[in-house]
């Protein structure tokens, strides 16, 4: 009986020494805000191959503060926007180069206070000199004059 007193008190102590030599302080990790975050990756299972109506939609998030000096380049493809504001989808189209920018929209309210949205609009910019079954999408700030994200997809039907 004496014995396994004896090592249940080892046993506590040993534990006892080994947390507190062991432990560490707890850090508390703070995120942030910043309102000057875009945010374009794959919806669903990201890859780099894009599966016609499979994985060819996207979010695509931009604070307003931004919208009017972003610009998106596509080639080989446009993107085109969906019913949520945030999504966009990729539609294939070879050969080609598209450009897309956030230009605000008419405001049909009659409240003043309410400031218009900006909608995503894509123009053909040129032919793109890519191989055909690659997908590239370049986004730039004009205002600070750098190239903020560029992905290179394949594309497969």
């Amino acid at each position: 009986m004496r014995r396994n007193k004896f090592f249940i008190f080892f046993l506590f102590t040993v534990s006892t020494f080994s947390v507190n030599v062991y432990s560490q302080a707890l850090q508390t990790i703070k995120f942030k805000k910043s309102y000057q975050l875009i945010y374009f990756f794959q919806k669903g299972v990201k890859s780099d191959t894009i599966v016609k109506a499979q994985s060819d939609v996207f979010y695509l998030i931009v604070p307003d503060s931004l919208k009017p000096y972003i610009f998106i380049i596509v080639d080989n493809a446009q993107l085109l926007p969906m019913q949520n504001d945030s999504l966009v989808r990729i539609n294939y189209l070879p050969g080609f180069n598209y450009e897309s920018l956030f230009i605000k929209a008419d405001n049909t309210t009659k409240k003043p206070s309410l400031k218009p949205p900006s909608q995503l609009q894509t123009l053909v910019n040129g032919t793109s000199a890519l191989a055909k079954n690659q997908i590239r999408i370049k986004i730039v700030n004009k205002q600070e004059d750098e190239q903020v994200l560029e992905n290179v997809f394949y594309y497969r039907n």
